[in-house]
């Protein structure tokens, strides 16, 4: 074990954790977008940069790449760091505009849009490999990759082996962080089950059935999430060609079948970590722990829209109110402000630039703006 600091916290961590393994044992939030636990550190998003200081001096580290050292200290929110980030994050809202999570994050980091041009307004790809990696370095296919270089870089299916190797497993697609990726067709076994299931509906119903197939499944078997690369894949030939798997002899239908890896492995993958949602629940358990101060306050309704942007004297008070009102609102979120009726004005206004008039619960103050 290793003693570091982290945010003036003391932190024990197991010799060889990174600094973002630690933090995460600690529950320090850090963000990440290309990292994942069972993939070895790829240090591509960069959105995990945390200041160190060994003693030396004071230096930017990506924290999903250094490792933890007896003694370190951490700052995972220091200016230099937040100031790196918002940059980050605006390079980020220039390459992918439509992720959701690039979404989430610019405005934790309070960036309303980015300075940058925008190649594609349609873009969800942040080119943080996950996708490409979790296909070489745990099925050991590598069916999909990197091409091109620099601005031109991009993920796709390798075209010349991809149909030849890739069997529709989705765990590429189950990393994926922004949803970008979605497989069009499974191959080999994956497609010949469906194939087989929907014929014997079709064959059932024919006969006078209703199409309702009893299926006695084989107890599934947790599968070994590290198995790694499986050498010589690539070069192994299929039992029979794509998609030709009518008039199978037993032997050719098992060696398909044990060409099938695991295909219900991206269920045992946890998903990649997210930034945490900026509202929560509007309940009253949650509304008990808000600060009695002076700030705003922001409702939304059961889709996470905006339903109303408040300043208010005291933020448990108002919210508090609000719950007791009943209404639309589902969620809230809020921040400490002393000069609320300030940031209430910019935040309706910025709402009304976006979406071309008052938020729903504000209209009573529309003449005022």
């Amino acid at each position: 074990m290793v003693s570091l600091t982290i945010n003036d916290q003391s932190i024990r961590a197991a010799e060889g954790m990174t600094i973002l393994e630690a933090a995460r044992s600690a529950n320090v939030y850090i963000p990440t977008l290309c990292y994942h636990p069972l993939l070895e550190p790829f240090g591509a998003c960069r959105l995990c940069v945390v200041e160190i200081n060994d003693g030396v001096g004071s230096r930017m580290v990506t924290s999903c790449t250094y490792r933890a050292e007896e003694g370190l200290e951490v700052k995972t929110d220091s200016t230099v760091v937040v100031e790196t980030r918002k940059m980050l994050v605006e390079l980020l809202l220039a390459r992918a505009p439509k992720a959701r999570v690039v979404q989430r994050l610019a405005r934790e980091y309070g960036i309303e849009k980015t300075q940058l041009k925008i190649r594609d307004k349609g873009e969800l790809c942040v080119l943080c490999g996950l996708c490409a990696r979790v296909c070489d370095e745990i099925i050991g296919v590598s069916a999909i990759n990197f091409i091109k270089r620099g601005v031109n870089r991009e993920v796709t299916f390798n075209p010349e082996i991809s149909s030849e190797l890739c069997v529709g497993c989705g765990v590429c697609s189950g990393v994926c962080p922004t949803g970008c990726l979605e497989l069009e067709k499974p191959y080999g076994v994956v497609t010949a089950i469906d194939m087989g299931r929907k014929a014997a509906i079709s064959i059932d119903k024919y006969l006078g059935g209703e199409g309702i197939i009893e299926e006695a499944l084989i107890e599934a078997v947790r599968p070994d999430l590290c198995h790694g690369m499986d050498k010589g894949f690539a070069d192994r030939s299929r039992a029979v060609p794509p998609l030709s798997l009518d008039k199978l002899t037993h032997e050719q239908a098992t060696a398909e079948a044990n060409r099938c890896l695991e295909c219900d492995l991206r269920f045992h993958i946890k998903p990649v970590a997210l930034p945490p949602e900026g509202w929560v629940n509007l309940a009253e358990e949650s509304i008990q722990g808000l600060p009695e101060e002076e700030g705003i306050y922001v409702l939304y309704d059961e889709n996470k829209e905006i339903y109303k942007i408040s300043g208010v004297e005291n933020i448990r008070q108002g919210v508090l109110q609000e719950y007791g009102n009943g209404g639309v609102a589902r969620y809230f979120s809020y921040e400490v402000d002393p000069m609320f009726t300030s940031r209430e004005r910019q935040l309706i206004q910025q709402y009304m630039k976006e979406h071309g008039g008052m938020p729903p619960g504000n209209e009573e103050l529309d003449d005022l703006f």
